[in-house]
């Protein structure tokens, strides 16, 4: 456990972005819509917040996309476009002389800067910034310090006995609520440290891939149990009762009318074997729609 007099940075600044999220045909595609960043200082016992970033950001690839906090469109339409953003936040660290050396960058999870960022970045082909190349999961601090499961900012809260500020999954709402939780072990005296970094995380790809497996195993096993149902229609309804010893007679749909011997069926058993025989055409049906969905293939 850490001293809070030992922390090393000047500053921690907590960053939860929002994204838009549109279906495309390889999957889902996001787009930052929300860039919240707030600013402590770590030179006073209360943590105080010195300043706030925040801006909403037109999105240029989801258009439109669905946005958790339903942020209106017009509002997105009249915001600036990531790279004009991107610079307004240069400007804001500039003015505080919040650097990667004297400050922490904290996210609830890794996907803000191990996939959101990167993928605007690239998408504009803007440079990293070394002040979000290595940061602090607070997920990861939570549950080192308490020994809790902290799987998510409210189950953190919940634990730290603080209720949930504004709205959820509004960016600048849960960045003031990170900060919260950073307040909270700050003063039980755990001194931050950078947790993760932008590099693949070993750990999450070999889950990833274990993941994988198990779909394609369960899709497998779908996939056969599928085949293996339509495959109980593979008999034409006409057929089915042919072959069974127990009959001598059958009429034109192949219903057996008399038994071995000789007998004819009473009306109570030849209904019960018509009512075999239309479930049995049932599927018969579906089974020749296979049969011929896999020839159109």
């Amino acid at each position: 456990m850490g001293n809070a007099h030992e922390q090393r940075y000047e500053y921690l600044c907590i960053v939860d972005f929002e994204a838009s999220i549109s279906k495309t045909q390889s999957g889902c595609s996001q787009e930052m819509i929300e860039f919240p960043l707030v600013l402590i200082s770590t030179t006073n016992t209360s943590l105080e917040v010195i300043d706030e970033f925040h801006t909403f950001i037109q999105p240029r690839r989801n258009l439109p996309g669905k946005n958790r906090q339903e942020i209106p469109q017009r509002v997105l339409d009249e915001s600036p476009i990531f790279p004009e953003a991107w610079e307004m936040l240069l400007l804001f660290l500039e003015r505080h002389k919040a650097t990667e050396s004297n400050t922490l960058a904290i996210t609830c999870g890794d996907w803000d800067f191990r996939t959101m960022l990167p993928t605007e970045q690239t998408f504009y082909g803007i440079s990293g910034l070394p002040l979000f190349e290595r940061w602090c999961n607070i997920k990861h601090a939570f549950k080192a310090f308490t020994g809790k499961k902290a799987d998510s900012m409210v189950r953190m809260l919940n634990v730290i006995g603080q209720e949930l500020i504004g709205t959820h999954h509004s960016g600048i709402d849960d960045a003031r609520n990170i900060a919260s939780i950073v307040r909270w072990l700050y003063q039980q005296r755990h001194a931050f440290r950078v947790t993760s970094d932008g590099s693949i995380d070993e750990q999450a790809l070999q889950h990833q891939q274990v993941l994988q497996l198990e779909k394609a195993e369960w899709k497998r096993a779908t996939e056969e149990a599928r085949i293996a149902k339509l495959s109980v229609g593979a008999t034409p309804p006409q057929e089915m009762f042919q072959s069974d010893l127990y009959f001598s007679a059958w009429d034109d749909e192949g219903i057996p009318t008399h038994l071995a011997d000789g007998t004819p069926l009473s009306k109570s058993a030849i209904s019960k074997r018509k009512k075999l025989w239309r479930v049995q055409k049932s599927l018969h049906e579906k089974y020749l729609a296979w049969q011929d969905s896999k020839v159109e293939v």
